[in-house]
């Protein structure tokens, strides 16, 4: 099968996999917050008995496909890349790229560019438009502090001696 052929199977599955929730959830509020833990005690447990009206338990028949395993919805395998030079060697058609969450601004912006010529898909945007932002404020900052400095020059007054304080003990 293709890829997109197995990318529609697998949306067709997730339509159809039931929300598996934890056994006794509803005693305890922060059970019902932790998601699926397998219920391993109790001999008679209902839940891992698989008794008719209890919850699902989450078992190989509700996997993906494997060829597209770990792969994103947009068709792409995802790649996490930490500077410009973890972008060579690697196929467009094949990932996409995620800019790791350690990274600064002007890493993540030299990123950008050199994605944008290999044409990789970026799927943190967000995070992009953000440092954009800021590097426009502060080159915006500099120029204007550049253009303050010289009138500020122009105006500073000539240093004058500080005044001596004389004691009767010094005449």
């Amino acid at each position: 099968m293709k890829f997109e052929d197995l990318l529609e199977v697998r949306k067709e599955m997730q339509k159809r996999k039931p929300h598996f929730k934890r056994h006794d959830r509803n005693k305890l509020a922060r059970l019902a917050r932790s998601g699926w833990r397998k219920s391993v005690q109790g001999h008679d447990n209902k839940q891992r008995n698989r008794y008719a009206g209890n919850e699902k338990s989450p078992t190989p028949g509700y996997g993906t496909p494997k060829a597209i395993r770990g792969m994103h919805a947009s068709g792409l395998f995802e790649l996490i890349v930490h500077n410009a030079n973890g972008l060579k060697d690697v196929d467009p058609k094949k990932y996409a790229i995620r800019i790791a969450g350690t990274v600064g601004n002007k890493k993540k912006i030299e990123i950008v560019e050199a994605a944008r010529k290999q044409n990789f898909k970026v799927l943190n945007p967000k995070y992009i438009v953000k440092a954009q932002k800021k590097k426009d404020k502060k080159s915006t900052q500099t120029t204007a502090k550049a253009k303050e400095e010289p009138k500020q020059k122009t105006e500073a007054k000539p240093e004058s001696k500080p005044e001596t304080k004389t004691t009767a003990a010094t005449k």
